[in-house]
């Protein structure tokens, strides 16, 4: 690199003048960068842009090989006065083969201090130039030639291989590659690039591209994709990359529902033509024939994730999830689509209108197999109120606002379902038990009977029970009461400490903990079981069995239940 600082200093006036406009033509190639024949009478202007009568951007090149002082800086003062004159232009930018030390740096950046108010002042020295040289071989071999022997120059020179090893095929296939990527930059060097090949591994590796800030574009075929990302940002600012074609009527159709909803869209063959690009050194070397135009939306649009809160009210009765993640599907001028994310057992969809007179609509797709239990039965209250109409309103945790409001309109076709039904009642039992339970793939009929009884339980309604059997502890404090049974008491309480054996519900064991339960009926073989209980000690269990016409089962310890027979069920 220093033979090309060294041997910038030894070009002559024209030839430095003539290798700034290759280079700034190179690095703006849309652009029409127009270059002024001439010395002395130039007016100020070496190189510019745009209408002369318009502010336009002036270059201005000062051959100084020896550096910019005090000898030199009148002339660049005078130049830039000059140019003012003529041409008022909204940009002069200084262009000198050299690099300003301290001194004259200090000298440049006053003096742009000084015209601030008439023109922005710039600056292209020695480094920028070599910088640009670096990735443009085409321009550096002819105005430098032999100034620099690179790893591609080399390889040019070396094609015949003779029998190669494993060695030297991974080498040349290097080789290729740095060939290849030189020849991408030598066509455009704003870019840098990467290529990507698949053809052993699936071809997800060259179609899936990479999440990088500077992608600009990626070019799939054939199990190989080349990514090309941005690398001269100020000449991609003031060029951008383009795509230009013919649209026929109904391509602009498509075009005009892209742009408004979002949506993607595709092109077909005799829908457009002459399609050019900035990337069109990209693509082989044929006819478009059978080709498609895909119009698709951005996927980093969706890569950020919007917390948001959903309130749902009807009336003075609200229903509220206070955070959901939603990420962005498809955005377009007049619509966007919204979509729910992360471990939920549904998913909510909205697509909200710009227009106050447009259509905004709500979708919910449940997901409910393996789900949690509450976590269902939560969705389930929430889609209760989806069918019965109710305003919805959209508020953005992080920005601290409301995104928008919704009146979702009543759906009398659609009303509970007994599987919603089950799920409520499930969620219950997992408030009241403190139990957590889980969705399987089928419910059986078992999972039901448990979700009844412990039902029963939770609400102390009556169970459908032809017979019960326990075992009473002979205590010493009721035996009078076992004689009232033994005798014909039609009602009766005993104490258990659960409920035996344990329901199942979902493949899950409820513990009910402590149960008082009251029966009605008849005990069976009363003077045999009186005569069992008269014998047996103090502390034992003595089995019985009642002929029930209702049973039902309380929670907790009562008092009526310390004061009376106590059982094991």
């Amino acid at each position: 690199m220093h033979s090309l600082y060294q041997r910038l200093k030894e070009l002559d006036w024209d030839t430095f003048q003539r290798l700034s406009f290759q280079l700034l033509a190179e690095k703006h190639p849309s652009l029409e960068i127009r270059h002024v024949e001439g010395a002395g009478g130039d007016r100020g202007l070496d190189l510019f842009l745009g209408e002369l009568r318009k502010r336009p951007t002036v270059w201005q090149c000062k051959h100084f090989p020896n550096g910019l002082g005090p000898k030199q800086r009148p002339q660049v003062k005078e130049s830039l006065r000059t140019a003012i004159k003529h041409y008022k232009p909204a940009h002069w930018v200084l262009v000198v083969p050299i690099d300003l030390d301290a001194n004259a740096h200090a000298w440049f950046q006053k003096l742009k201090r000084s015209y601030a108010a008439e023109s922005a002042l710039g600056m292209m020295q020695a480094s920028d130039i070599v910088r640009e040289l670096i990735h443009r071989r085409n321009i550096r071999d002819a105005f430098f030639p032999g100034a620099v022997l690179d790893a591609v120059t080399l390889n040019r020179s070396l094609r015949g291989l003779g029998l190669a090893t494993s060695e030297d095929l991974s080498r040349l296939t290097q080789d290729q590659t740095n060939e290849l990527i030189a020849r991408l930059e030598e066509a455009d060097a704003r870019f840098n690039y990467q290529i990507v090949f698949g053809p052993n591994v699936g071809p997800e590796i060259a179609t899936t591209a990479p999440s990088h800030p500077l992608l600009m574009a990626s070019v799939l075929k054939e199990g190989e994709r080349i990514d090309v990302f941005a690398r001269d940002l100020q000449a991609i600012r003031l060029d951008p990359p383009t795509v230009r074609f013919w649209a026929k009527p109904s391509g602009v159709i498509k075009i005009n529902e892209f742009l408004r909803s979002g949506r993607p869209q595709v092109l077909e063959g005799d829908e457009f033509c002459n399609l050019k690009s900035t990337f069109d050194f990209l693509l082989p070397k044929c006819d478009f024939v059978g080709w498609k135009l895909m119009l698709m939306p951005n996927q980093r649009i969706s890569s950020r994730l919007l917390p948001v809160r959903l309130t749902f009210s009807v009336g003075e009765r609200t229903f509220r999830y206070d955070f959901i993640q939603f990420r962005v599907v498809r955005l377009g001028s007049q619509e966007v689509e919204l979509e729910s994310a992360g471990p939920l057992p549904f998913v909510l969809s909205l697509v909200l209108a710009a227009d106050k007179l447009g259509e905004s609509r709500f979708g919910f797709q449940p997901r409910f197999e393996n789900g949690i239990v509450r976590e269902v039965a939560k969705a389930i209250k929430m889609l209760s109120m989806l069918r019965d109409g109710c305003d919805l309103e959209i508020y953005a945790l992080d920005l601290q606002a409301v995104l928008g409001t919704a009146n979702l309109k009543a759906d009398a076709s659609k009303r509970r379902t007994s599987f919603e039904e089950i799920v409520l009642n499930a969620a219950r039992i997992c408030d009241v038990f403190n139990v957590e339970l889980r969705l399987p793939k089928v419910i059986q009929k078992e999972d039901l009977e448990a979700i009844s009884t412990l039902l029963a339980v939770a609400d102390g309604t009556t169970l459908s029970v032809d017979c019960f059997e326990a075992k009473l502890i002979k205590d010493k404090h009721h035996e009078a009461y076992v004689k009232s049974i033994s005798i014909g008491a039609q009602r009766v309480l005993f104490h258990s400490e659960r409920l035996e054996p344990k329901p199942v519900v979902f493949g899950t064991q409820v513990d009910t903990g402590p149960l008082a339960i009251f029966a009605t009926g008849k005990l069976e073989g009363a003077p045999e079981f009186l005569d069992r209980y008269t014998q047996a000690e103090y502390g034992q269990a003595v089995p019985l069995r009642f002929s029930v016409s209702e049973i039902r089962l309380q929670r907790g310890i009562s008092d009526f239940s310390e004061r009376c027979l106590r059982s094991a069920s």
